[in-house]
């Protein structure tokens, strides 16, 4: 997911990441 991970950082994504945190780390 990593890979798939940075395309998917988008301004709803990094909404998402401040809301569930934990999302931040399966991504990495």
């Amino acid at each position: 997911m990593a890979r798939n991970g940075v395309s998917f950082i988008t301004g709803a994504q990094l909404l998402s990441l401040r809301r569930h945190p934990n999302i931040a780390v399966i991504d990495v």
